[in-house]
């Protein structure tokens, strides 16, 4: 018989199933991963423009009543780069009054709905990509896990009320019954002829 170099159609077939398979997980994560990280790098950018806000309040006494501080040479002075658009290409939103300001991003989906959104949010689905990212003085105060590493206000709450103080002093007045352990002296080692 004359043995053929080369695959059959049956392995070939395989191949290309196990192939279809893992690009079928991986893209949907690759997408996911690219949108999560244009979130975080607009997040920095907020965190940036607002220590420029910032600064500008202290030496003026009041915020900018716009992103350009006035001029082109104050932009330089309070920030060498600041970006037109979010990460997603959608114009900052902002607004300001004597010791307040608000910059807000639009995110993936670009319909800003307000800067009177509160609170933070998880971001599990695609659809979370679409809320708002919302900075004023100094703190995100709506955006992606705003008040504790990746929760919800609501978790929050119900741990804070799970924390009870009370506890707290059960648990020191247990300590208190117990006697504190003496110190063990270290053993001494017996002289040897080795030297």
């Amino acid at each position: 018989m004359k043995r053929r170099n080369g695959f059959t159609l049956i392995e070939l077939l395989i191949v290309v199933s196990i192939i279809g398979v893992v690009a079928s997980i991986a893209i949907p994560n690759l997408l996911s991963a690219s949108q999560k990280s244009r979130q975080k790098a607009t997040m920095a950018d907020m965190k940036t423009i607002g220590t420029a806000v910032e600064s500008y309040m202290i030496d003026n006494y009041r915020a900018p009543a716009d992103l350009t501080f006035g001029s082109e040479s104050l932009r330089d002075f309070y920030i060498k780069k600041s970006p037109a658009t979010d990460s997603w290409g959608n114009p900052w939103e902002y607004q300001s009054d004597k010791e307040i300001y608000y910059l807000g991003s639009s995110a993936r989906d670009g319909i800003f709905l307000g800067f009177d959104q509160e609170g933070s949010y998880r971001v599990n689905t695609e659809e979370d990509l679409n809320k708002d990212i919302i900075f004023s003085n100094g703190s995100f105060t709506y955006a992606p896990g705003v008040t504790g590493i990746g929760t919800t206000s609501e978790e929050d709450d119900s741990e804070a009320e799970e924390d009870d103080p009370a506890d707290d002093d059960k648990e020191d007045d247990s300590k208190k019954d117990k006697k504190p352990k003496k110190p063990k002296k270290p053993k001494k080692k017996g002289k040897s002829g080795k030297g």
